[in-house]
């Protein structure tokens, strides 16, 4: 199960990194999100990875959950609550990594 939810998790990063990129540009913290998807995926065929694997996912999962609240709050700025098109969805792929990552939790070490 772990398997699944480690692919899911790296095609949802790397969905969001590219269309980071593609929407604002290239920037350290997308390749940083990017490398750290690749070692997540990288340790379903490389057992050694799986700690640092969960201490990534661990920490992506709390990182996606104060980025979307900020977001959220973001988006009230002005008294009215309003979110263009590409934070829309970003803020969508960022509750999918955060769901899919908060199951780190329960891996077994």
């Amino acid at each position: 199960m772990t398997y699944i939810a480690k692919l899911l998790l790296f095609i949802f990063i790397s969905i969001l990194s590219v269309y980071s990129i593609r929407v604002f540009g290239v920037g350290v913290w997308s390749a940083l999100v990017f490398c750290a998807g690749l070692i997540i995926v990288i340790s379903v065929w490389v057992p050694g990875l799986h700690m640092a694997a969960v201490v990534l996912t661990k920490a992506l999962a709390i990182i996606c959950v104060f980025v979307f609240v900020l977001l959220m709050l973001a988006a009230t700025v002005g008294g009215s609550f309003r979110l263009s098109e590409s934070n829309q969805v970003v803020a969508i792929n960022l509750v999918c990594i955060g769901l899919l990552a908060s199951t780190a939790f329960f891996w077994k070490v």
